[in-house]
């Protein structure tokens, strides 16, 4: 199928081919920085000041929550404004309009952020951490933590107009920056975890203008003077408020299980729940790059008089982002100890993560699949019933959270997560299809979902069965490197619109036309 005809500035950026293909390079670039760093990162800071590292990985999620909504409007607006050029103007307009909301925000939380430095640092449960470190780790990762607001703001801007390509380039550059860099520091300047944070201060410090300088010339110039116009956002109120609570939810329903077992289980421990759930928030780092691309599209697909290429556009979707995740889920949960072990080189911190990163993963994997639905809701601009999702989400996590990490420590807050993942699944989708794709569920539930699962559950546990373990660190990468291309094949293969769609984008694809 054909994607549908787009003009203006649109036509002259990255198709989505290109940009589901810059978005998962960057992703896959990040992982691989990340892979590498942590375990060089570990030995100089320690594991329990690593504790710190989780806990700042968490609050980068919670915090984005002030946005309210606004990163996901914004991306919508300069998607929709970007299909004609002689809007130039009102994009210009609404750009100043959310600069001016997102940087009073960063001022707002960095006040407030300092003020409660001191009760975050008494939230947390040291053993050998001095807590004048703890203290000081808090104010420093405050300033990469604000500004967040203004690069979430430039990137969802550069993302609606589908330049892609260049914020994955960006973005990827100062990840290598943050997490390699940051080696450096700790090597010749010092190893502790005060440095650590002040070199992601600095590097957020420089991240901020370079989006701002790329998405300023990346929009063409206005015809007029630009103004700071609320109208262009207070129009969309329902819909940002909508998104805000939904946004508010997610983020603290997402981070419920590291939050109690921050809480209720030693320092160390939450060390090693950081590291799982490094490997199952991966997961995520897949469904971006799809999720970036796509949303886009199906914002300016339901925007035109012509629907008629919503269903195809949105099963492909739900098919790539299955051969996306699918594959590379199977391979960690069959293969979870070996990977951690090949990571960490530690066989003690695989024998402590190996069964948390199945459950982990298979949660995050579950979630993903819940990403194309969230987008056709939010190209539509329906929240409703995202936000009761969440909210009935919230009220069954909290609680059982506490109750499983009681009962089963870590594990239990992992399988809290998993279980809601899949009731999320089974409630939430069919109902979106009622109102959006009347008759689709089916189609979803089989072609999209089930046939896919199946495939890949079946290449991964005859990888399983065929595994030889060895001593050579390299061996067991190839074993694996070969597991993930016999399961992708077989998830491509049980993927027809997936497979139709990829197939045309090859050469022997084109050449064949």
């Amino acid at each position: 199928m054909s994607d549908p005809p787009i003009s203006g500035l649109f036509a002259r950026t990255s198709g989505i081919s290109l940009n589901i293909a810059a978005n998962i390079a960057a992703n896959v670039v990040t992982a691989a920085i990340l892979f590498v760093s942590i375990p060089l990162i570990i030995p100089y800071i320690g594991l329990e000041a690593y504790g710190l590292v989780g806990f700042y990985v968490t609050l980068q999620t919670l915090i984005l929550v002030l946005e309210l909504g606004l990163n996901v409007t914004i991306t919508r607006e300069f998607a929709i404004l970007s299909q004609d050029e002689e809007r130039a103007s009102e994009l210009r307009d609404l750009l100043w309009t959310a600069e001016v909301f997102y940087f009073g925000m960063a001022a707002a939380s960095l006040v407030v952020w300092i003020s409660i430095t001191q009760l975050l640092a008494d939230f947390v449960n040291p053993a050998g951490l001095e807590r004048s470190t703890i203290y000081l780790s808090l104010l420093l990762m405050g300033v990469p933590l604000v500004l967040q607001f203004p690069a979430s703001l430039y990137s969802s801007g550069l993302f609606g107009i589908q330049r892609q390509a260049l914020v994955s380039a960006i973005t990827t550059a100062f990840s290598a920056l943050r997490n390699l860099g940051v080696i450096a520091v700790l090597h010749y300047a010092s190893p502790t975890a005060e440095a650590y944070f002040a070199w992601q201060a600095i590097s957020a410090v420089i991240y901020v203008p370079v989006l701002a300088i790329a998405l300023r010339r990346s929009i063409p110039a206005a015809m007029r003077r630009i103004r700071m116009d609320t109208r262009l956002l207070a129009g969309k109120w329902r819909f940002v408020t909508g998104i805000g609570i939904i946004t508010l939810a997610s983020a603290f329903l997402s981070n419920v299980d590291r939050l109690v077992v921050a809480r209720m289980l030693p320092l160390e421990t939450f060390g090693y729940y950081s590291i799982a759930a490094t490997i199952g928030i991966g997961i995520n780092w897949l469904v971006q790059p799809v999720f970036r691309a796509l949303f886009p599209r199906l914002s300016q697909i339901v925007s035109l008089p012509d629907t008629s290429s919503l269903s195809r556009t949105y099963h492909q979707g739900c098919q790539l982002m299955a051969v996306v995740v699918l594959p590379v889920a199977g391979v960690l949960i069959f293969f979870s100890w070996e990977v951690v072990d090949l990571w960490q080189r530690n066989p003690e911190t695989a024998n402590n993560t190996w069964f948390l990163v199945v459950i982990l993963v298979a949660a995050g994997a579950a979630n993903a699949l819940l990403f194309v639905p969230w987008a056709l809701q939010l190209a539509f601009g329906m929240t409703r019933l995202q936000l009761v999702a969440m909210l009935a989400s919230l009220a069954f996590s909290v609680p059982m959270s506490i109750v499983f990490v009681s009962s089963w420590g870590s594990e239990g807050a992992a399988l809290v997560w998993l279980i809601l993942n899949l009731l999320l699944i089974f409630t939430t989708v069919p109902i979106a299809h009622k109102f959006l794709l009347p008759g689709e569920t089916f189609f979803w539930a089989t072609r999209d979902v089930i046939i896919p699962i199946a495939a890949t559950l079946f290449a991964a546990a005859l990888a399983r069965l065929v595994y030889q373990p060895s001593g050579s660190h390299i061996f067991t990468a190839l074993q694996l490197a070969i597991a993930y291309g016999f399961a992708a094949a077989c998830c491509v293969a049980a993927s027809g619109l997936a497979r139709e769609w990829l197939v045309k984008r090859l050469p022997i694809g084109r050449s064949s036309d």
